[in-house]
């Protein structure tokens, strides 16, 4: 039997982006900076209305963790 992983929990980007934020110690003006278009996309991708594309997980991934598959998944 082929099984895959299904969690049975839901959270949105921006809960895993706040708490990484918080462990680092980075500031939204920080990684907004990272970010083009800074703080309009951070933004947006924090209230969900921009999905994460490789170039934006590749940023969250070198300035938060995880992998950039791991944001891409959210």
């Amino acid at each position: 039997m082929d099984r895959q992983l299904a969690p049975d929990w839901f959270s949105k980007p921006a809960d895993s982006i706040r708490l990484l934020m918080q462990r680092r110690g980075i500031t939204v003006a920080e990684l907004a900076r990272s970010l083009e278009n800074g703080i309009d996309t951070f933004r947006a991708i924090y209230d969900g209305t921009r999905a994460i594309d490789e170039k934006i997980a590749r940023i969250l991934s070198n300035q938060l963790g995880g992998s950039s598959d791991f944001w891409l998944s959210r």
